[in-house]
């Protein structure tokens, strides 16, 4: 997938420490998250429940723990 309007081009943390941290429940409002794609590595902690990602065309769940 590496259709352009789904490319998601905001810079994350500063030059020096390009890094940022997110904590997402159900509450939060990008919770739902729609489909898109980034040249930056993402890590997934999952704390409790489960996690649904979409990689390519394969999907994964990953669980707490």
């Amino acid at each position: 997938m590496r259709n352009n309007d789904l490319n998601e081009v905001r810079s994350r943390g500063t030059p020096d420490f390009p890094l940022e941290l997110y904590s997402i429940d159900s509450s939060h409002s990008r919770y739902i998250m729609p489909f898109h794609w980034h040249n930056d590595f993402e890590i997934v902690y999952i704390e409790s429940g489960e996690f649904k990602m979409v990689i390519g065309e394969t999907e994964y769940i990953g669980h707490s723990g």
